[in-house]
């Protein structure tokens, strides 16, 4: 039975690599959204993201929990320069630093409108109960809260 060539050999195969301060690109496999995939074989079982074997082949371990985050913004990028260590929470506060995020009712997954927003707003300047506010838009006190601190919607 032959065997497979080392994970680092295929890898490195697959890579375009242009400058060291510009992307380097998978050429292989990858996903609708362009992350790149590569079996792992013999060392690792499964397949991998391409960026995360990229940093663990160049920076060492990934440690439990953290991801392998793109300064670049690219996802077919493997480029270890481009390449951070960030929690779920790093990630998106840097998609919201470069305006990556859509805010309000561009989210895929908002359930209110800019204008209920402002008459949430209103209402809460002019005293009404929170309970109230609450049960007549149908949201959560975490949700209201978030929105009376602008910590949701501040946008408007």
């Amino acid at each position: 039975m032959p065997r497979s060539r080392p994970l680092a050999e295929r890898f490195w195969a697959k890579v375009t690599k242009a400058g060291p301060d510009e992307c380097w690109l998978w050429t292989g496999c990858r996903t609708a959204s362009g992350y790149g995939r590569i079996g792992r074989g013999r060392e690792g079982g499964g397949s991998g993201w391409t960026h995360r074997v990229s940093y663990e082949l160049s920076k060492g371990q990934i440690p439990k929990g953290m991801l392998v985050c793109h300064a670049c913004d690219r996802p077919p990028c493997v480029n270890p320069a481009h390449l951070w260590l960030g929690t779920i929470a790093d990630n998106l506060a840097d998609a919201a630093r470069k305006h990556r995020v859509n805010p309000g009712e561009r989210n895929g997954n908002a359930r209110l409108t800019s204008g209920q927003v402002l008459e949430i707003r209103r209402l809460i300047a002019a005293g009404r109960p929170i309970d109230s506010i609450c049960g007549e838009f149908q949201i959560q006190r975490e949700h209201f809260h978030k929105i009376r601190l602008r910590k949701l919607w501040r946008h408007i």
